[in-house]
Protein backbone atom coordinates (compact mmCIF):
# COMPACT_ATOMS: atom_id res chain seq x y z
CA UNK A 1 0.00 0.00 0.00
CA UNK A 2 2.80 2.14 0.61
CA UNK A 3 4.32 1.76 -2.78
CA UNK A 4 1.10 2.47 -3.94
CA UNK A 5 0.92 5.97 -2.43
CA UNK A 6 4.10 6.99 -3.14
CA UNK A 7 3.59 6.62 -6.64
CA UNK A 8 0.27 8.66 -6.64
CA UNK A 9 2.61 11.18 -4.63
CA UNK A 10 5.41 10.91 -7.87
CA UNK A 11 2.45 11.16 -10.37
CA UNK A 12 0.67 13.86 -8.65
CA UNK A 13 4.08 15.95 -8.74
CA UNK A 14 5.06 15.19 -12.39
CA UNK A 15 1.60 16.31 -13.61
CA UNK A 16 1.54 19.70 -11.37
CA UNK A 17 5.53 19.93 -12.51
CA UNK A 18 4.04 19.78 -16.36
CA UNK A 19 0.71 22.35 -15.72
CA UNK A 20 2.90 24.55 -14.12
CA UNK A 21 4.75 26.33 -16.27
CA UNK A 22 1.72 26.88 -18.99
CA UNK A 23 -0.47 28.19 -15.67
CA UNK A 24 2.90 30.45 -14.78
CA UNK A 25 2.79 31.37 -18.94
CA UNK A 26 -0.56 32.77 -18.24
CA UNK A 27 -0.52 34.52 -15.02
CA UNK A 28 2.79 36.44 -16.52
CA UNK A 29 1.23 37.47 -19.47
CA UNK A 30 -1.88 38.71 -17.34
CA UNK A 31 0.32 40.82 -15.27
CA UNK A 32 1.91 42.92 -17.74
CA UNK A 33 -1.93 44.11 -18.48
CA UNK A 34 -1.88 45.18 -14.56
CA UNK A 35 -2.18 49.06 -14.30
CA UNK A 36 -4.13 52.32 -15.18
CA UNK A 37 -4.35 52.89 -18.80
CA UNK A 38 -5.98 57.09 -19.85
CA UNK A 39 -7.55 57.44 -23.10
CA UNK A 40 -4.85 58.96 -25.79
CA UNK A 41 -6.05 58.62 -28.95
CA UNK A 42 -7.10 61.77 -29.36
CA UNK A 43 -9.35 63.62 -31.51
CA UNK A 44 -8.04 61.61 -34.11
CA UNK A 45 -9.32 58.71 -32.78
CA UNK A 46 -12.47 60.04 -32.13
CA UNK A 47 -12.93 61.39 -35.51
CA UNK A 48 -12.61 57.50 -36.61
CA UNK A 49 -15.19 56.71 -34.49
CA UNK A 50 -17.47 59.12 -35.87
CA UNK A 51 -16.88 58.27 -38.94
CA UNK A 52 -17.36 54.09 -38.41
CA UNK A 53 -20.57 54.96 -37.01
CA UNK A 54 -21.44 57.20 -39.76
CA UNK A 55 -20.43 54.51 -41.96
CA UNK A 56 -23.01 52.17 -40.42
CA UNK A 57 -25.93 54.77 -40.11
CA UNK A 58 -25.59 55.86 -43.61
CA UNK A 59 -26.77 52.48 -44.92
CA UNK A 60 -29.78 52.83 -42.33
CA UNK A 61 -33.36 53.43 -43.69
CA UNK A 62 -32.99 57.59 -44.52
CA UNK A 63 -36.23 58.04 -42.28
CA UNK A 64 -34.37 56.29 -39.03
CA UNK A 65 -30.89 57.17 -40.01
CA UNK A 66 -30.43 60.54 -38.10
CA UNK A 67 -31.92 59.29 -35.21
CA UNK A 68 -29.97 56.74 -34.97
CA UNK A 69 -26.95 58.25 -35.91
CA UNK A 70 -27.29 60.11 -32.74
CA UNK A 71 -28.13 57.70 -30.55
CA UNK A 72 -25.17 55.96 -31.77
CA UNK A 73 -23.11 58.78 -31.02
CA UNK A 74 -24.18 59.41 -27.53
CA UNK A 75 -23.97 55.49 -26.66
CA UNK A 76 -20.51 54.74 -28.12
CA UNK A 77 -18.23 56.95 -26.74
CA UNK A 78 -14.33 56.27 -25.92
CA UNK A 79 -13.94 55.07 -22.14
CA UNK A 80 -11.28 57.98 -20.66
CA UNK A 81 -9.91 55.24 -18.70
CA UNK A 82 -9.08 51.31 -18.56
CA UNK A 83 -8.13 49.51 -15.08
CA UNK A 84 -7.07 45.93 -15.23
CA UNK A 85 -6.08 43.67 -11.96
CA UNK A 86 -4.87 40.16 -11.47
CA UNK A 87 -6.75 38.52 -9.05
CA UNK A 88 -5.65 35.01 -9.76
CA UNK A 89 -4.08 33.00 -12.57
CA UNK A 90 -7.11 33.15 -14.65
CA UNK A 91 -9.10 36.09 -13.80
CA UNK A 92 -8.70 39.70 -13.75
CA UNK A 93 -10.69 43.02 -11.98
CA UNK A 94 -11.37 45.74 -15.17
CA UNK A 95 -13.23 48.96 -15.45
CA UNK A 96 -14.11 50.11 -18.58
CA UNK A 97 -14.67 53.84 -17.65
CA UNK A 98 -17.77 53.98 -15.67
CA UNK A 99 -18.47 50.55 -15.89
CA UNK A 100 -16.77 48.00 -13.34
CA UNK A 101 -14.88 46.95 -11.39
CA UNK A 102 -16.21 43.80 -12.44
CA UNK A 103 -14.05 40.71 -11.97
CA UNK A 104 -13.77 38.65 -15.26
CA UNK A 105 -12.86 34.67 -15.29
CA UNK A 106 -11.04 34.44 -18.76
CA UNK A 107 -12.62 31.14 -19.46
CA UNK A 108 -14.38 31.76 -22.04
CA UNK A 109 -17.61 30.79 -19.81
CA UNK A 110 -20.55 33.00 -19.89
CA UNK A 111 -22.03 34.81 -16.25
CA UNK A 112 -25.09 37.09 -16.04
CA UNK A 113 -23.61 40.70 -15.04
CA UNK A 114 -24.91 43.88 -14.59
CA UNK A 115 -24.08 45.85 -18.49
CA UNK A 116 -22.41 49.30 -18.65
CA UNK A 117 -26.32 50.71 -19.03
CA UNK A 118 -27.44 48.53 -16.05
CA UNK A 119 -28.94 45.66 -17.91
CA UNK A 120 -28.96 42.05 -17.71
CA UNK A 121 -25.75 40.91 -19.96
CA UNK A 122 -23.77 37.78 -20.38
CA UNK A 123 -20.64 38.15 -20.07
CA UNK A 124 -17.62 36.16 -21.52
CA UNK A 125 -13.96 36.68 -21.26
CA UNK A 126 -10.88 34.40 -22.80
CA UNK A 127 -7.10 34.81 -23.51
CA UNK A 128 -6.57 35.17 -26.99
CA UNK A 129 -2.71 35.06 -28.61
CA UNK A 130 -1.83 37.36 -26.05
CA UNK A 131 -5.13 39.29 -25.88
CA UNK A 132 -7.71 39.80 -23.07
CA UNK A 133 -10.76 39.58 -24.77
CA UNK A 134 -14.51 40.05 -23.24
CA UNK A 135 -17.99 39.73 -24.79
CA UNK A 136 -20.91 41.09 -24.25
CA UNK A 137 -24.38 40.33 -24.83
CA UNK A 138 -27.68 41.62 -23.97
CA UNK A 139 -31.13 42.05 -25.48
CA UNK A 140 -29.62 45.34 -27.18
CA UNK A 141 -26.98 44.08 -28.44
CA UNK A 142 -23.45 42.49 -28.52
CA UNK A 143 -20.07 44.42 -28.08
CA UNK A 144 -16.65 42.49 -28.08
CA UNK A 145 -13.64 43.93 -26.91
CA UNK A 146 -9.96 42.69 -27.92
CA UNK A 147 -7.49 44.14 -25.29
CA UNK A 148 -3.86 44.00 -26.46
CA UNK A 149 -0.34 45.62 -25.26
CA UNK A 150 2.01 47.67 -27.36
CA UNK A 151 5.80 46.82 -27.89
CA UNK A 152 6.76 48.34 -24.57
CA UNK A 153 3.85 48.10 -22.74
CA UNK A 154 3.25 51.36 -22.06
CA UNK A 155 0.40 51.63 -24.39
CA UNK A 156 -2.74 49.43 -24.71
CA UNK A 157 -5.27 48.61 -27.34
CA UNK A 158 -8.73 48.77 -27.34
CA UNK A 159 -10.53 46.94 -30.46
CA UNK A 160 -14.10 46.98 -30.12
CA UNK A 161 -16.75 45.31 -32.76
CA UNK A 162 -20.32 46.63 -31.71
CA UNK A 163 -23.68 44.75 -33.24
CA UNK A 164 -27.43 44.43 -33.11
CA UNK A 165 -29.99 43.17 -35.12
CA UNK A 166 -30.83 46.93 -36.09
CA UNK A 167 -27.43 47.59 -37.83
CA UNK A 168 -27.17 46.51 -41.17
CA UNK A 169 -23.57 45.64 -39.99
CA UNK A 170 -20.78 45.74 -37.22
CA UNK A 171 -19.25 48.72 -36.11
CA UNK A 172 -15.59 48.53 -36.08
CA UNK A 173 -12.86 50.72 -33.86
CA UNK A 174 -9.57 50.66 -32.02
CA UNK A 175 -8.67 53.04 -29.15
CA UNK A 176 -5.45 53.46 -27.81
CA UNK A 177 -4.64 53.82 -24.07
CA UNK A 178 -1.36 55.08 -22.47
CA UNK A 179 -0.45 53.71 -18.87
CA UNK A 180 -0.10 55.96 -16.09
Amino acid sequence: MRRVGWAAAVATTIVLAMAAPGARAELDLLSTFEGRYTFAGGRAERTRLDEAIDEVADRLNLFIREIARGELRRAIRPEPRIQVAVVARDRVRMSLGDWGPLEVTLDNQERHVRGPDGSDTRLRGAVDRGRIVLVQESSRGRRTNWLSLGPDGRWLYLQVQIGADQLPEDIRYTLSYRRR
